[in-house]
């Protein structure tokens, strides 16, 4: 077996893929840090989508609010009426 490999590839190229190669912890931590990474991201989906959901709620909410318009219009009716009742 020894001389199997020493004729393919030389001792010192094999320690030098080896040592290069990922240890099983790296591997591990990888792995781990992309599992991580996924449920970040599932997690700032929900999030997002419930963001989305307040967001259509008030939007609802808000459409039965005065607008400034109609403030204006209401605040010129009072005073014409404010002015009609005083002459009257």
């Amino acid at each position: 077996m020894q001389s199997f490999l020493e004729e393919k590839i030389s001792k010192s190229d094999l320690q030098y893929y080896l040592s290069s190669k990922a240890s099983t912890e790296e591997v591990r931590n990888l792995i781990e840090s992309k599992l991580n990474n996924i449920d970040i991201s599932e997690d700032l989906n929900a999030l997002n989508s419930k963001i989305e959901e307040v967001s259509k709620d008030l939007n609802k909410k808000l459409q039965y609010f005065a607008t400034n318009k109609d403030i204006a219009n209401i605040s010129q009716l009072l005073g014409t009426y404010y002015l009609i009742k005083n002459f009257i």
